[in-house]
Parts: C-alpha cells; sequence; structure tokens
C-alpha cells in the first residue's frame, strides 16, 4: 500500500523529493533549484517540495532565487465554498480536510525562511468592484439572483477567516485574509480587461478537453468563453500586483486550469511562480466534498506519515 501511495504522489507531484526517487531529471532540477542558497535555505525548500508542486521548471528555479535574495511570501485565493450544486454556500467547512492543510503546511515550511501568507476571496465591499470590473454577474451567477446577495459574501468571507485562523494559530508566520477589492486600487483596469479577451480564447480551447465543473451551468459556448475571460482578469490583477515581487502562489482553489491553460502568471515583463498543494487538499472543502474525497484523503494520510 505504502509503495501504491508514493506512486500515485509522484505521478501527481513530479516535482517532490521522495526517499527512494531514482528520477535523474528531477535531481537535477532540485540541485540547480538551491545552487547558491545557504545551508539552511537549501534545506528549507528541499523540505517544502516534499509536499508542495511547482508548476514548472520555471517556477521551481524562480523560487530558488527568491529565496536566494531573501525571504519568501505566499499569497492563495479561496473560490466560493459551494455545495455540490453550486447553488448555495456550505454553512461549514471540513475540520479533516482543513487540519490536513494546517498539517501540510506546517511542515512543509518548517524549515523556510517566510514572511507571510496572505489570502484573497470575496466578502464585504466586493460588490462595487466586481461590478466595477465587469465580472460580477459571471463570477457570481446564483447571487445576483438572491434577495440580499451582500449577505452571501459576508458568509465566504467568515467561512474562509474560520479556516485563515485556523492556520493562524497552527504556523508560526503571519497569515491574513483580505477582499479582492484591495488589489485594484492603482491598477489599469482597461489593459487587463483588454489582455483578459485575448487570452480567453486560448483558456476556453483547453479547457473545453477537460470542462471544469462550472461549465454544467452555463448554456453555451459564448457563456463559457466569457467566464474564461472573467476569471483571466482576476488572475492576471493577481500577477500585475503579485509577480516578480518577491511572491508566489500557493494553490488551493478549483480552477486551477485557468492558470495553466491560459499562462495567466506571466504579463509582460513580471512572472508568478505557481506551486500547488496535493489535488486532494485543493477546493471544495465542504462536507460533500469530504465524503467525495474519502479514500484519496486516507491514502494522502499514508503518504503523510512516510514523510520525516
Amino acid at each position: 500500500m505504502v509503495e501504491l501511495v508514493k506512486e500515485s504522489i509522484r505521478k501527481s507531484h513530479p516535482f517532490t523529493i521522495l526517499s527512494d526517487s531514482k528520477n535523474t531529471k528531477e535531481a537535477k532540477l532540485r540541485k540547480r533549484a538551491i545552487d547558491g542558497l545557504d545551508q539552511e535555505k537549501a534545506k528549507g525548500l528541499l523540505k517544502f517540495l516534499q509536499f508542495i508542486k511547482p508548476e514548472n521548471k520555471k517556477s521551481l528555479l524562480t523560487i530558488g532565487n527568491i529565496l536566494n535574495e531573501g525571504e519568501v511570501n505566499f499569497f492563495s485565493a479561496c473560490c466560493f465554498h459551494a455545495e455540490e450544486d453550486r447553488q448555495k454556500l456550505v454553512d461549514k467547512l471540513s475540520p479533516h480536510i482543513t487540519d490536513l492543510i494546517c498539517e501540510t503546511m506546517k511542515r512543509a515550511t518548517e524549515n523556510l525562511p517566510l514572511s507571510s501568507w496572505n489570502f484573497y476571496t470575496f466578502g464585504p465591499g466586493d460588490w462595487d468592484f466586481l461590478a466595477e470590473w465587469g465580472i460580477l454577474e459571471t463570477i457570481l451567477p446564483y447571487i445576483n439572483d438572491l434577495p440580499y446577495p451582500e449577505k452571501e459574501l459576508k458568509k465566504q468571507f467568515q467561512l474562509t477567516q474560520s479556516f485563515v485562523d485556523l492556520l493562524s494559530n497552527r504556523l508560526s508566520f503571519s497569515v491574513k485574509l483580505s477582499t479582492l477589492q484591495r488589489l485594484s486600487k492603482g491598477v489599469e483596469k482597461d489593459l487587463i480587461v483588454k489582455e483578459a479577451e485575448v487570452r480567453a480564447q486560448a483558456i476556453y480551447q483547453k479547457l473545453r478537453r477537460k470542462p471544469p465543473a462550472i461549465f454544467e451551468l452555463l448554456p453555451s459556448e459564448e457563456a463559457r468563453l466569457e467566464r474564461c475571460k472573467k476569471e483571466a482578469i482576476l488572475y492576471l490583477l493577481f500577477t500585475e500586483i503579485f509577480g516578480s515581487n518577491g511572491f508566489l502562489y500557493l494553490g488551493l482553489e478549483v480552477h486551477g486550469g485557468y492558470w495553466k491553460s491560459g499562462k495567466l502568471n506571466e504579463r509582460g515583463n513580471k512572472y508568478l511562480p505557481l506551486t500547488w498543494f496535493h489535488p486532494v487538499l485543493c477546493q471544495h472543502w465542504g462536507p460533500w466534498a469530504e465524503e467525495q474525497k474519502k479514500l484519496r484523503l486516507k491514502d494522502y494520510e499514508a503518504f503523510l506519515g512516510q514523510i520525516n
């Protein structure tokens, strides 16, 4: 069973460092990533890579460069904590899943020089921001029909805050939560929106091969393409703020495919390294999701038990 678990982790996390790994290419990339780092930073990065997957070679090497210059900062985004039918928010998050995320992050960063971990999600005050950027109806399709949609934004923020508080209590560095509107100050909106229109075409063509669940709720190709455009706006905004600025993106949200299919972490001369938790820990985190992930969560716990 242990070998099967390791093989599953290796396939989903190609850069992870397993004690019995014989992949020479991986070893060479790890060596390049830690080249020039002092002993403690090198040890910290190698430990981090046991649990967290860089998106590709460039992301891995960029993390090494960031560490070479000083401390690293994380940021993450949370999508709506929706029920399985995407028609309302859950009332609570799964303690089992959130506890595993905390344990994974605690072990992954115990030797890593870290400054902060910033979370962003929808919350009170974002209504006007989302409307101004033209993404309100697309990002929040069901919320628009509610009599008091602001309450749903508040609930989303509170659910995410409970998770962030849990992380803050378990980790040794700063973990904070903010709403999305704080990101948009001083950013040239029109340029990002125009660029998102171009990126959306490529994103949609790739996602059609393996459509995200949200596509099932969208009635037409036009609606799905529009969804890709609106998602691209948000992700390009993240890259504009955090790219080439000592940050790396730590992926936990369900829509990682948007990042990957549109290369939304690259904009002009800015580059944002992407990293990911194991897929079983990524959203969704409601009780319904825990039930669906039951066997995979058990396998992941077995994997954690093998890492020193």
